[in-house]
């Protein structure tokens, strides 16, 4: 008798039959049935081969077992330019740096670091770089405007959300960059649906 699970396999691989007797548990197997089964199964292998090498047939070789397939893991953000985002686009942030050149555009519905609501130039007398100072003045007047209210459905002051902005950088402005793209986001959390009319 065989404490514990024993699988019979049979493979048919090279030139004839190999059997195996796996024994899962740690349970002591009777000597006496083991050594008269294997003994009764080789002589069944034998006879098979020479039945085989009669009838000319070659053995089968099995495919090797189909491995389970990895599940995907879950399609990443699809990367986009900021000189691309439209208003409603929702984005992961890629990192904390000050220059931000890509970020990863998301569906709204899923969890996203902001969202895109306003899209404005900055006048341009041809005087040169205005400076980040004077960019962001513009951009906070832009952005926490009437641009805000339109959008989500209450005055900036009265919202719980807050107000950021892409601007141009120096290098940026000599290639004719003017956009400022303002941004709303939540300081507390990941936004997990747009906020366009919410009232909130």
């Amino acid at each position: 008798m065989i404490i514990g699970l024993v699988v019979l396999v049979l493979v048919l691989a090279g030139g004839g039959l190999a059997a195996f007797l796996l024994s899962s548990g740690d349970d002591e197997l009777a000597t006496t049935d083991t050594e008269a089964t294997a003994s009764e199964l080789g002589e069944a292998v034998d006879d098979l081969n020479s039945d085989l090498a009669d009838e000319g047939t070659e053995p089968e070789v099995l495919d090797d077992l189909p491995q389970d397939e990895a599940t995907p893991s879950a399609v990443p953000g699809e990367d986009a330019s900021v000189f691309e985002l439209a208003v409603g686009d929702c984005y992961n942030s890629p990192s904390t740096s000050d220059e931000v050149q890509s970020v990863a555009v998301v569906p709204c519905d899923t969890p996203h670091d902001s969202e895109v609501f306003f899209l404005v130039d900055y006048p341009d007398d041809g005087t040169g770089f205005p400076g980040l100072e004077e960019l962001n003045t513009f951009a906070d007047d832009q952005c926490q405007g009437q641009a805000f209210t339109d959008y989500v459905g209450v005055v900036w002051a009265e919202s719980r959300f807050f107000t950021s902005q892409l601007t141009p950088t120096e290098a940026s402005w000599e290639q004719g960059d003017r956009e400022v793209v303002c941004l709303l986001y939540d300081p507390t959390t990941q936004l997990n649906a747009s906020v366009r009319g919410t009232g909130q």
